[in-house]
């Protein structure tokens, strides 16, 4: 049942803006990096992380859309980010435990910030 008093918080409303922003900038910006070396957006590992950074950054437009699919695509996307950033960072494991403890910290604020209005998204 989706509640009609639809009421984002202010918090909310602004860390959503600011990640869409920097989700935006940072897809951007490896998009032109990775474009100006050598096999360019064909590498894999390029594709799979653009891609993974284009879901995020739906998932969180859905969320500010009222959206429960957004939360689902940019937790999905989290935890195969942290997974992979294990799998691929073997000679970096600091990189990875970092990559992870920034996404918790991020889904946690989320996970707090989006229950209260859970009900009300559609």
């Amino acid at each position: 049942m989706v509640n009609k008093n639809k009421q984002r918080g202010i918090w909310l409303t602004l860390i959503l803006l600011v990640l869409i922003v920097l989700y935006s900038l940072s897809t951007l910006q490896f998009i032109y990096t990775s474009s100006r070396e050598t096999g360019g957006l064909m590498n894999s590992y390029v594709l799979g992380t653009t891609i993974l950074g284009l879901i995020q950054l739906i998932g969180l437009i859905l969320i500010f859309k009222w959206k429960k699919l957004g939360a689902y695509l940019y937790i999905a996307v989290n935890v195969t980010s942290i997974v992979t950033g294990f799998i691929t960072s073997s000679t970096f494991i600091l990189s990875a435990i970092m990559n992870m403890v920034v996404s918790l910290i991020i889904l946690g604020i989320l996970y707090f910030l989006i229950c209260p209005m859970w009900n009300s998204m559609e």
